[in-house]
């Protein structure tokens, strides 16, 4: 009974380790806190909201840099929403330039 146990908290084990390496369970990548320094917008390509309903511990926007660094910010500072708006303002016009007529 002994040898039965110890065979299925070993096969318990490795299935764990092989559902974490396969990547079943994602981590989820989360600012865990934001910096208040302004951030030029010539080095900002992309942005994305970070919501604490997501399992993140803070509300936060992450700006994608023009070198792909992710950069955490506080989501409702004012320099944040100007810079959101300056990058949806470019991409839309953007996508308006692509578009065929």
């Amino acid at each position: 009974m002994g040898s039965r146990l110890g065979i299925l908290c070993l096969v318990a084990l490795s299935l764990w380790s092989i559902l974490q390496g396969s990547g079943y369970y994602q981590v989820m990548d989360c600012c865990v806190r934001t910096s208040p320094v302004p951030i030029p917008a010539h080095y900002v390509r992309d942005y994305q909201e970070q919501h604490i309903q997501e399992g993140c511990p803070v509300q936060a926007t992450i700006f994608i840099t023009v070198r792909g660094r992710h950069l955490c910010a506080p989501a409702h500072a004012r320099w944040v929403k100007h810079l959101k708006a300056r990058l949806d303002q470019r991409h839309h016009h953007q996508r308006a330039s692509w578009s065929p007529s």
